[in-house]
């Protein structure tokens, strides 16, 4: 088998092409060896405060101080009807007196508040009405009511909608 050279079908090199879209990401490597020691940094924020330690000992006793001066009795300077009653008074009462809000009913929330008069208004202090009471005895049993007349019946129908409300429908039976 004979052979002939026909030609190089290298040509020069062309110009450099536009640069091709990255491929994928490569497998990771091997870990390297640790580098040197890097400098040192700047010195970071302050740390959050730990907890405390353990209780000391009892110090001395202090020297005795100075009496001091007489104070007040207790003393309720004056009675309101209502909260609003006191507060639109504020102008008659002065700083430091105290006054209690009297609404003559048990069940108002209100009642027997007790208020001292500050810079800023009223300042509530205490809920004077005290504790509930014991519960007493029970009572004997009453005696046999008269029988009602018969009722209508109702069917009650429970459904959910679509937003998770739950519904009940009565329906005459």
């Amino acid at each position: 088998m004979a052979r002939q050279l026909l030609g190089n079908l290298r040509g020069p090199a062309g110009p450099q092409g536009p640069q091709g879209i990255q491929g994928p990401a490569g497998l990771q490597g091997e870990q390297g060896i640790q580098g040197p020691p890097g400098p040192e940094g700047p010195q970071g924020q302050q740390g959050l405060p730990g907890t405390s330690g353990a209780k000391g000992e009892r110090g001395e006793p202090g020297a005795k101080g100075d009496k001091g001066d007489p104070g007040e009795p207790f003393k309720i300077h004056k009675t309101y009807p209502s909260v609003s009653a006191m507060n639109a008074d504020a102008s008659n009462v002065a700083e430091g007196l105290m006054v209690l809000i009297n609404t003559s009913d048990t069940s108002d929330e209100d009642n027997a508040k007790l208020y001292v008069k500050t810079s800023a208004g009223f300042s509530f202090i205490v809920d004077l009405s005290g504790a509930k009471g014991i519960q007493g005895e029970r009572g004997p049993a009453g005696p046999q009511g008269l029988k009602g007349e018969k009722g209508d019946l109702l069917k009650p129908t429970f459904s959910i909608d679509e937003s998770g409300n739950l519904w009940v429908e009565y329906a005459d039976e």
